[in-house]
């Protein structure tokens, strides 16, 4: 694995202030950046673990004769069920893989959410620590609201494709700032499907569509312009268990297939400053608020 720029070792980051000044600058020129080593084996371990155990329970309980809900990020508005995706803002729910390798009483899972950071034992302590609160005050998010977690699969020869687009389209911060996490809970490179931003793209000024709920249910709103970049203008962003990459919510970025014979496991939350915008589709239930990171 090449490495290439904007990637920073996260312990010298912490104790050399001149390195992670370099990280944080990098970061607001590209939109993104890459902390080597952020997490211990024992961290992503534990991590792709539980993910495990909440897929098994959600096989037990789920009747054959009632699939849970498809997600595709070609067809959102279509292929979802609108109720148990709205719902999955306050609770953990599981989406299917939309292509299935065949006839299988546990089909494959593509996500994970989202209220993981809120809800779970083993999700919810890891989110919040104090390295994760420090990331987020490091690039100027300080205080930063949690409002989502999803615990993203690519498995092997399944994995679907995440069509080019901006977070920020999805979630969309009131004040307008919005951060994502995104840990490599396994190896990800070109192979099976690394994840591949366009830099700079967080500040060419371009109007981004929102995803909101209107009349009709969710419904995307404005012009889309994240798929109008040539593919010389990617960068793939390779990266080793343990990693995290910051991507800023409004930089434009994509996951190919994966076709190979590894999976990809990544654990991803996003916070915001201040909060939400209301007619976003992310809303919680009566009594239970976002809080901080």
């Amino acid at each position: 694995m090449t490495t290439k720029a904007g990637y920073f070792d996260w312990g010298v980051c912490m104790s050399t202030p001149a390195t992670m000044q370099a990280a944080t600058t990098h970061f607001s020129e590209s939109g993104y950046v890459i902390f080597t080593s952020f997490c211990t084996g024992a961290e992503t371990s534990s991590l792709r673990a539980q993910a495990n155990k909440l897929i098994g329970d959600f096989h037990n309980a789920r009747p054959t004769s009632s699939p849970a809900s498809v997600f595709t990020t070609e067809e959102q508005t279509r292929k979802m069920d609108a109720g148990y995706f709205l719902r999955s803002a306050s609770r953990i729910s599981c989406f299917l893989e939309e292509k299935q390798a065949g006839d299988d009483a546990s089909p494959a899972i593509n996500k994970i959410g989202h209220a993981l950071h809120d809800l779970d034992a083993v999700f919810g302590p890891f989110s919040r620590q104090e390295k994760v609160r420090a990331v987020a005050a490091a690039l100027g998010v300080a205080p930063a609201v949690l409002v989502q977690s999803m615990y993203i699969l690519k498995g092997a020869r399944v994995g679907g494709k995440v069509t080019a687009h901006r977070d920020a389209t999805f979630v969309r911060a009131s004040e307008g700032v919005c951060l994502g996490y995104w840990w490599a809970l396994q190896d990800a490179d070109e192979e099976n499907a690394c994840l591949w931003a366009v830099p700079g793209s967080h500040r060419d000024g371009r109007e981004m569509k929102r995803f909101v709920r209107g009349e009709q249910g969710m419904v995307f709103e404005g012009q889309e312009d994240a798929d109008a970049y040539p593919e010389d203008r990617y960068m793939a962003l390779p990266m080793r268990e343990g990693d995290l990459v910051m991507l800023d919510g409004r930089v434009v970025h994509k996951s190919k297939e994966n076709r190979s014979d590894k999976s990809r496991h990544a654990y991803s939350i996003h916070v915001v400053a201040g909060g939400l915008e209301e007619r976003g589709w992310l809303r919680r239930e009566e009594g239970f608020p976002f809080r901080e990171l």
